[in-house]
């Protein structure tokens, strides 16, 4: 396994995988998969945050939401709440 510096993971050189049996390929492109759907789940409930936070909070706080980047919101009792 290679480092690259383009990438913060270790990374497969193209020798390493040619001496790779198929039964090896094919358990690390299940596991690619899997890694996949998950991300595409979290997504999908990340989305249902801002959703349910665009519909419920005031318009006020949704647009300095918006100007500072999702950085941080503002509760009503002045506290901080960084994400």
């Amino acid at each position: 396994m290679a480092l690259h510096k383009n990438y913060p993971f270790p990374v497969y050189s193209d020798s390493t995988l040619k001496g790779m049996t198929k039964e090896m390929l094919i358990e690390k492109i299940r596991c690619l998969e899997n890694n996949l759907a998950g991300a595409y789940q979290m997504n999908d409930v990340q989305a249902g945050y801002i959703d349910f936070f665009c519909k419920n909070c005031p318009h006020e706080l949704l647009e300095k939401f918006i100007q500072e980047g999702g950085k941080y919101v503002e509760s009503k009792d002045s506290m901080l709440i960084k994400y």
